[in-house]
């Protein structure tokens, strides 16, 4: 969701429990435990606990000496399966300066909240990033410490890269705002009859806009119902973007174009299309070679595509779902770090235009996906640029959640404003 100063949408509190913090004994072993989740045991902390065996070891183990192997192996296996829920206990990379530790409490605080287990943070301002740091495990075995440059889903904080790379094309003469996008696609609808004849007037302008004609709190986001549209097109292998445009050219429109806004993701996948006909290139590579690569910095890819040549390290997702996220790529298929997207904000505003000398502009936007994906960026009023990314979702509080980081980040910033303003000069 983009807000801008002049579009802030109020939004009405909804309470939220907590989460359960409580300490259990178990055989005089304490613990710290989150609820829902078994305890974290520190092996150091009980001596009597054997790692190996000793030198006297014989080749008939006593039965002492078993049920200490035995004891050994299931708090390994504790150790290894058990979520992080102390903040001592996670990793975290990237130079420390104590003067901003209180950015790392609200990430690790955050963490705990939402049951993360990996988290990155970046803060810049200008031209410099000027905090970069990564929290917990990379991998699901816990032995890749989340680095600052991991990189995560976008979700929908991808769509200020693909508007970014639409402006672009219209500056430089290549793409007229104007354009009637499916004449210019010529994608033939699924069983061959288009579903609206309004969907011929839609222009690049009306899919910035989120103003297409698709509302899918009327109807259904077709990114979410990949599955259902694969069904009834017959479509054996992996669905792609082309297909889907198919099949909702053959669906009817709920308003007509540029009549009203109505958030679409939809929409953004029909841009990236057009940028694909337009450069000859696939969307991926132009959002490197366009935006990225000139900013010096080449850390982002589609979600879960190996990327050999760049050797960019994506988070696991504890929680995955399974998207198919090549077919979501210009609306929320992109993966990045959390200094490139820092690097963005200080180009190009949310809004997909470039950031000039003049005028100030206040904007956020979240990127969320079922299970797998908390993130937020921001262009603060003081000119200091933040991107946060986190690997889980809670499902049932996301949108109180995002307002939550969001308002403790900004917290902190405001404290330390003179700090961060001063380490970037």
């Amino acid at each position: 969701m983009l807000t801008s100063i002049g579009t802030l949408q109020n939004r009405l509190p909804r309470r939220h429990p907590g989460l359960c913090r409580k300490t259990r004994t178990y055989d005089g072993w304490q613990g710290q435990q989150r609820s829902g989740w078994p305890c974290v045991f520190d092996v150091r902390a009980f001596p009597s606990v054997q790692t190996r065996p000793p030198e006297s070891f014989s080749t008939k183990p006593s039965r002492t000496a078993l049920v200490s192997i035995v004891t050994s192996a299931c708090l390994t296996l504790i150790l290894l399966s058990a979520p992080l829920s102390l903040a001592d206990e996670r990793p975290t990379t990237g130079i420390a300066d104590p003067a901003l530790a209180a950015l790392d409490d609200v990430m690790l605080s955050f963490m705990d909240r939402i049951e993360a287990r990996a988290a990155v943070m970046a803060v810049s301002d200008g031209e410099r990033v000027v905090v970069s740091r990564g929290y917990g495990w990379a991998d699901r075995r816990r032995s890749k410490p989340t680095q600052p440059n991991t990189t995560f889903r976008l979700a929908s904080n991808t769509k200020p890269i693909t508007g970014a790379v639409v402006k672009s094309l219209i500056r430089a003469g290549e793409l007229d705002a104007e354009l009637a996008v499916f004449p210019f696609l010529d994608i033939r609808p699924f069983r061959g009859k288009l579903g609206d004849e309004r969907l011929n007037t839609i222009t690049i302008s009306h899919l910035l806009e989120h103003q297409g004609g698709w509302d899918h709190e009327a109807t259904f986001d077709p990114m979410y119902r990949l599955k259902h549209i694969q069904s009834e097109m017959h479509i054996s292998g992996t669905l792609t973007s082309h297909r889907v445009i198919q099949y909702m050219l053959s669906q009817p429109l709920q308003f007509s174009p540029g009549e009203k806004r109505a958030y679409s993701n939809f929409g953004y996948v029909v841009l990236g299309r057009v940028i694909e006909k337009v450069t000859g290139q696939e969307y991926v590579d132009v959002v490197r070679s366009r935006i990225f690569e000139p900013l010096g910095t080449s850390e982002i890819h589609i979600s879960g595509v190996p990327q050999a040549r760049n050797r960019h390290v994506e988070v696991f997702y504890p929680h995955s779902n399974g998207f198919n996220m090549t077919a979501r790529d210009s609306a929320g298929g992109l993966a990045a770090s959390a200094p490139a997207m820092c690097q963005f904000l200080d180009v190009y505003w949310i809004s997909g235009d470039v950031r000039r000398s003049r005028g100030v502009y206040w904007y956020y936007h979240f990127g969320s996906m079922t299970n797998t994906t908390t993130a937020l960026m921001e262009q603060r009023l003081d000119g200091i640029n933040y991107a946060v990314m986190f690997n889980t979702r809670r499902n049932e509080h996301y949108t109180e959640d995002n307002d939550h980081v969001r308002s403790e980040l900004n917290r902190v910033l405001d404290v330390l404003r003179d700090r961060i303003k001063g380490n970037a000069e």
